[in-house]
């Protein structure tokens, strides 16, 4: 929309798309804004005949850090089915593109950022990249975490993943075959974008076909989620809970700011320290 902040920026390499988050002093947070931004720019990578691949990416230390939770706070058991009509938009884009997706990952990959990355076809990490399913430490349940994770882990995995929230390691996420492969972190951009070309270069009727295989397998679940999504969002919103909790995450993560300006100086170590105790976003 005109006069919104560019949260989304769009670059082209030979045939590759490259869509890139941009939204650093909030992890890349993803708000309604940035989401509207995304499933354009994947739509427009969808329409252009010269374009046979896209690379995802992010400005910043973290891939994204989830739902921005200022605007997610807000949200009552008729508003959230709104957002998850918007968020399906989103997951549709990604899903239903017929040219291959690859994502560099750095840093923090949560929640609904995490989620995202599994409609990726490749993931290309950095060594401190960290992959975690959040919402529960939110009081909301991660029906569409859950859903999307299924296809690539066990039930033992997913338990882990969804009602401990661990975060997976690069390493971890490359052996849990959520991963490609795990390079440098000077070598993830370049990495990550050979792969992009390498499938760009492929026939892209095959692509398009085999892509097509994938969601068929896969579609039954992916509709039995999102009904799910909405229903169970709507009953656990209409507690309240999820609200006062976010609330209480937002007073600590300002606590947290507070205390980064107060060590200044450009004291990186304590800046980091203080970064990695924020947990604004899930």
């Amino acid at each position: 929309m005109a006069g919104e902040e560019r949260l989304v920026r769009c670059e082209t390499d030979e045939r590759v798309r490259v869509i890139v988050l941009e939204r650093p002093d909030r992890g890349n947070a993803i708000d309604d804004v940035m989401k509207r931004q995304l499933v354009d720019a994947l739509r427009h990578a969808a329409e252009d005949d010269e374009i046979r691949g896209v690379l995802l990416t992010a400005v910043g230390a973290d891939f994204s850090l989830g739902q921005d939770l200022e605007e997610f706070s807000q949200l009552n058991s008729d508003t959230v089915q709104t957002w998850l009509a918007e968020d399906r938009k989103l997951r549709d884009a990604l899903r239903e593109l017929t040219k291959p997706i690859v994502a560099a990952v750095q840093g923090r990959a949560k929640g609904e950022g995490f989620q995202m990355l599994l409609f990726a076809d490749l993931i290309v990490a950095s060594p401190d990249a960290t992959f975690q399913e959040s919402g529960i430490n939110l009081g909301i349940p991660s029906i569409n975490g859950a859903g999307t994770l299924w296809p690539v882990t066990s039930r033992a995995g997913l338990a882990a993943m969804i009602l401990l929230a661990g975060a997976l390691s690069a390493e971890d996420a490359r052996r849990a075959g959520i991963v490609h492969r795990v390079v440098p972190a000077a070598d993830l951009r370049k990495e990550a974008m050979a792969l992009a070309k390498k499938l760009a270069g492929k026939d892209p009727g095959a692509v398009a076909a085999d892509k097509a295989w994938f969601n068929k397998l896969t579609m039954a679940q992916y509709e039995n989620t999102g009904a799910a999504a909405t229903m169970t969002h709507a009953r656990v919103f209409a507690t309240g809970e999820p609200q006062r909790t976010m609330a209480e995450v937002l007073r600590r993560e300002e606590g947290t700011r507070r205390g980064r300006a107060a060590v200044g100086g450009g004291d990186r170590t304590k800046e980091k320290e203080y970064r990695e105790g924020c947990s604004t976003c899930e």
